[in-house]
């Protein structure tokens, strides 16, 4: 056993208890939130490991919070520890000269971006500026730009990972290279990353972006013309279609479209969209950092993510999308905020690399769904999962796995879940976490079973 005040006499930054002013458990969905006994802040590597290993001494379930993101309720724990790495260890050093970015583990994209772009320079990251560095990037990290330059795992040169037992470990190509395999899309399983260190690339200040909203009855023409898109996407644009409630509650289709160009090249590639009648044209050149808060959502709902790849561009399937978001709505009224979002990236980057180049199993060229379930009636919780998996159901064919961050009504389904999660890397993962986490100590997403 460890005593709490032991603990904080050799502790550099805070180890707070429900009541103490700086006792902050509040997360982006409010059905995430749980009790912990202690909320601990460190300032570095050193004082993660100390909380890590008094989490451990005193038998109490550890989690480990970044940006607040997790709706499973990952970064939470209910009576136990909470290493808390976003209060004190968010700050972001750029390498100019190198094109590095060196990012403490609670930092978020926005941050990542407003100082590499000081610069010039930008990292692989999100497309929302509020979330968390770290799990993204344990998870895989699509991006806008992930045409041009993969996932953010791809772009991930080193970093330092406090394991199970408390040692401070650098993984890389040429160090703990099993480990660096690992935490590439094998999620938050081997122990907290307090630094990132990123390659950049160059990038121009501002860069185009369209925002087009739909009456939901546009659906098959603008079905139509996505698919003349793809047929000639380059690895410089993006699209995501959004189908949400607008601001009446009627159901509508969101067009957010992004060209790495100037102004004149993202219209000629997307002004065909304008061009079937929006609702609302919101199309504009943009500081590449402003893109990411585009995005943004109030913090503090109850929301669950949900999950699933889309294998071909099948305009069948995804009329489904508008279809089973309607539905719900009308089961269920207070669900009415709810958002399923389809992003069709260019795949050629992510695909050029092996599936077993690192732990991240999704690079077969699927597209992602991703449902942000939303309720506000308290009675619908307990029914959360399996409300948003029956939505799932309306849509796709079979049931599938999905992106990872967007999965996380699967986290506690079970090993089978897990493997099916990670596919043919799960018994490299295994071994790995025998290796640096036999008794299983982070298993609050995926959980991998030591081998």
């Amino acid at each position: 056993m460890i005593s709490v005040d032991e603990l904080r006499s050799s502790f550099k930054g805070q180890v707070t208890t429900d009541g103490d002013t700086d006792y902050d458990i509040s997360r982006w969905a409010k059905s995430a939130v749980r009790k912990a006994k202690y909320v601990a802040y460190p300032v570095d590597a050193e004082d993660v490991s100390k909380a890590i290993l008094f989490a451990r001494a005193n038998n109490l379930e550890l989690a480990i919070c970044g940006g607040r993101h997790s709706t499973a309720g990952a970064s939470s724990s209910e009576g136990g520890l909470v290493i808390d790495l976003g209060k004190k260890m968010n700050n972001v050093r750029i390498d100019a000269e190198k094109q590095l970015a060196y990012v403490q583990g609670g930092a978020r994209w926005g941050a990542v971006d407003e100082a590499s772009m000081k610069h010039g320079l930008v990292a692989l990251g999100g497309v929302v500026s509020d979330t968390g560095v770290g799990g993204l990037t344990v998870g895989g990290g699509y991006g806008w730009l992930t045409g041009e330059h993969g996932l953010v795992v791809d772009n991930l040169v080193s970093a330092t990972v406090v394991i199970a037992s408390g040692e401070i470990l650098i993984a890389s190509e040429t160090e703990n290279a099993d480990l660096f395999w690992g935490i590439r899309g094998g999620g938050s399983n081997f122990g907290p990353v307090t630094e990132f260190v990123f390659k950049l690339h160059k990038q121009r200040s501002d860069v185009y972006f369209t925002e087009l909203v739909f009456a939901s009855a546009k659906l098959p023409q603008i079905l139509d013309e996505v698919e003349g898109w793809l047929k000639d996407q380059c690895p410089k644009e993006a699209t995501h279609l959004a189908f949400a409630g607008g601001p009446d509650g009627s159901p509508c289709v969101v067009l957010f479209g992004f060209y790495n160009g100037s102004f004149e090249e993202g219209e000629a590639r997307f002004g065909r969209f304008a061009a079937l009648g929006p609702l609302l044209n919101k199309t504009r050149s943009l500081p590449y950092p402003e893109i990411n808060n585009v995005l943004e959502f109030s913090i503090g709902e109850n929301r669950l993510f949900r999950g699933a790849f889309l294998p071909k561009f099948d305009k069948k399937v995804i009329s489904r999308i508008d279809a089973a978001r309607q539905k719900l709505v009308a089961e269920y009224p207070s669900t009415a905020k709810s958002t399923l979002v389809l992003e069709l990236y260019h795949f050629g980057k992510v695909s050029s690399v092996p599936i077993d180049a690192t732990a991240y199993p999704g690079r077969h060229g699927n597209s992602n769904i991703g449902m942000v379930f939303e309720w506000s009636d308290e009675s619908l919780s307990s029914q959360a999962r399996q409300i948003s998996k029956s939505v799932m159901g309306d849509i796709t064919d079979e049931e599938t796995s999905g992106y990872g961050n967007f999965c996380d009504a699967d986290v506690g389904r079970g090993k089978d879940r897990v493997m099916e999660q990670f596919g043919s890397n799960y018994t490299r993962l295994a071994i790995i976490k025998r290796k640096y986490d036999p008794e299983n100590v982070f298993h609050r997403w995926f959980a991998i079973t030591p081998a």
